[in-house]
């Protein structure tokens, strides 16, 4: 005790921290990018870190390499991944298919129709979600959308809170106090540093603004390494939810299918599409300096590229993994459509898959988003096994596979004497197919269908 009456002491504390590191930036990243992305990805890396290179040595000396990358790096690549099947050449010989860029509103509607909305609140998220600007905020005023719609603004602001809940976390916010507190709302663990977060979102956004991180310190009473944790975790957080979107939804972009589901004589198989994808590995060379004792700035210089480069390499490796297992479970739970086509296609929504395979319904949205499967009645969007449907007594069959059964009837019908609404919903239950006489008329606009008399050849 001096003097002064101060005393030294040490103090161990135990907390628990949830930070975005770069293994989970990289993985989410890697996670959403299509065939094509992932390609120009690779090429970008490779040409970046030069302790990435591609592997173009034989299965023996690979597993040498990797004996060694574990001497060498200890634990940091020793872990095993699941093998994935390469794409034979026995595919298809096409090598590129086209398609629409995809806008942010048809991304939010996509999964509205495919979550928990009530046919009121999907017509009210069409309004928010059409009133985006380029960052992803509401640039319309719940009011005036209330108005529109001859809603509650009570009604608008309980759909606005589900739409920014969506995938991407954020999108639909009016302000970027907003949005940074929905991204945060969004971590399922509210650990200390996410509560703090959200507290100096909430009642000191002006000082977070000004990065005033001492003055936020006296304000929460909290140690300054805290609230450099919470702030850490902030500014990692997306600002523009909208960003990665494409602006002209006119813009054509070239597609290739990332799974290939093929029916074979046991019955089916999946391949994730790695043709083109070059198998990736540490360089010899940067494992030989990094084994030797050097330039102490070249040697942290050196380790930090190897990290990054097995951070890349096992974020491939969890993408495929994860792309496996989603395209799993669609085909366990479509396997009708698999076997007869799409008239059988089934209702299901993004949480059947996510219960399924137990991850959250956030991460199916993303990897399925941009993403294209090759089965044997074509190639299809992976969005495409995910709709609402109408269910009967037998079968519950899938407002798409409606559609296609209702272009097949007018398809046949006599021009003149064409089918009206009322008797296609006749035909329909027939077939045990009950849906009611509006609902054939909109999927009939839907499908762009001209009504009876429009039809009718008088000639």
């Amino acid at each position: 005790m001096s003097e002064f009456g101060l005393k030294l002491h040490t103090r161990l504390k135990l907390s628990t921290q949830l930070v975005m590191t770069p293994q989970l930036q990289q993985a989410i990243k890697t996670l959403q990018m299509t065939h094509l992305e992932l390609c120009q990805e690779i090429k970008q890396q490779t040409y970046e870190n030069p302790c990435l290179e591609e592997v173009d040595a034989g299965q023996d000396e690979l597993e040498a390499l990797q004996n060694f990358v574990s001497s060498v790096w200890e634990n940091q690549a020793g872990s095993r991944h699941q093998e994935f099947e390469p794409f034979s050449d026995e595919g298809p010989q096409y090598e590129r298919y086209l398609s629409k860029a995809e806008s942010l509103s048809e991304y939010l509607m996509w999964q509205v129709r495919n979550s928990a909305f009530s046919p009121l609140e999907v017509q009210i998220a069409e309004s928010i979600s059409g009133n985006l600007d380029d960052r992803g905020y509401l640039a319309l005023k719940v009011e005036s959308i209330a108005k529109e719609r001859g809603v509650f603004v009570s009604q608008v602001e309980r759909v606005l809170i589900q739409v920014q809940q969506l995938d991407p976390v954020g999108v639909a916010s009016r302000t970027l106090q907003e949005c940074l507190l929905n991204q945060l709302w969004s971590f399922e663990v509210k650990t200390t540093v996410v509560k703090r977060a959200i507290e100096i979102i909430d009642a000191f956004f002006s000082l977070f603004l000004k990065r005033d991180l001492l003055a936020i310190c006296r304000k929460l009473g909290c140690e300054f390494l805290d609230a450099k944790s919470a702030f850490d975790l902030i500014v990692q957080l997306n600002p523009k939810p909208g960003r990665d979107f494409s602006k002209d939804v006119s813009d054509i972009v070239h597609i290739r299918p990332d799974v290939f589901i093929k029916k074979e004589y046991q019955g089916f198989r999946i391949q994730v599409n790695d043709s083109g994808l070059p198998r990736l590995k540490v360089s010899r060379v940067y494992l030989d300096v990094l084994a030797r004792k050097g330039d102490k700035r070249d040697i942290e210089y050196i380790k930090d590229r190897i990290r990054q480069a097995i951070w890349f390499i096992k974020s491939i490796e969890q993408r495929h993994s994860t792309l496996f297992k989603v395209s799993n479970s669609i085909l366990k739970l479509q396997r009708t459509f698999f076997e007869k086509g799409s008239k059988y296609l089934k209702p299901m929504v993004l949480r059947d898959v996510a219960d399924d395979i137990e991850m959250h319904i956030s991460t199916i949205s993303r990897v399925t988003r941009g993403k294209y499967m090759e089965t044997p009645f074509g190639v299809v969007e992976l969005k495409y096994f995910f709709n609402t449907g109408t269910e009967n007594q037998e079968n519950a069959l899938a407002s798409r596979s409606i559609k296609e059964r209702i272009r097949q009837l007018v398809a046949r019908e006599d021009a003149r004497c064409p089918l009206s609404d009322q008797k296609i919903c006749d035909l329909l239950a027939e077939e045990q197919i009950e849906v009611a006489r509006r609902t054939v008329a909109k999927y009939r606009e839907q499908l762009q269908i001209l009504s009876s008399s429009a039809r009718r050849k008088k000639f």
